[in-house]
């Protein structure tokens, strides 16, 4: 039983790194051409010719790939709050059913543990930008709000979890 839960956890944590290091990738080659910095690909990957363009280039892709797990993070929290199993409203069932979108309610197990593997690389993500600023690498903005959204979304599951788990711990008796 435990090998498939991890198995599961696995799974369900490649997607989001995959998704997250494509954006970016794909967001540090938008903003160098926009933005027309001084880079090229090389042998060894992507290269900037000064540390300008890159610490210009590393925040706003930051920015962006941050924004994603930001996002999602929103999406998880959504959806605990109005599409979880154990706290769906009846109106809300009858209409997702009418619209053929009921498979959207998602079960509480698989909201917290996807809140859990993005939570993880939010916060990943805020350790790696801090020590990249402590180097010199990316703006302090960039930390700051990835600091602050993270520490927001962190309390907010947890509390979260904390009603569910009241929740749950009511009904049982």
């Amino acid at each position: 039983m435990r090998s498939k839960t991890l198995l599961k956890l696995i799974d369900e944590a490649i997607v989001p790194a995959v998704i997250l290091v494509a954006t970016k990738i794909v967001s540090i080659i938008l903003v160098s051409s926009y933005l027309k910095l001084n880079w090229e690909f090389t042998k060894s990957g992507i290269t900037f010719y000064n540390k300008e363009d890159f610490v210009t280039a590393n925040s706003i892709s930051s920015i962006f790939m941050y924004g994603v797990i930001f996002s999602i993070l929103i999406w998880i929290i959504f959806q605990s709050q109005v599409l979880c199993e154990s706290r769906v409203k009846p109106k809300t069932v009858n209409f997702l059913v009418s619209q053929g979108l009921y498979n959207l309610v998602i079960s509480t197990v698989d909201i917290y543990s996807r809140g859990l593997i993005w939570f993880s690389y939010a916060v990943l993500t805020s350790t790696i930008l801090f020590f990249q600023y402590q180097s010199g690498l990316v703006n302090l903005f960039v930390v700051s709000i990835s600091g602050v959204l993270t520490i927001l979304a962190g309390a907010f599951l947890f509390f979260d979890l904390e009603k569910e788990l009241g929740y749950f711990f009511s009904n049982r008796s």
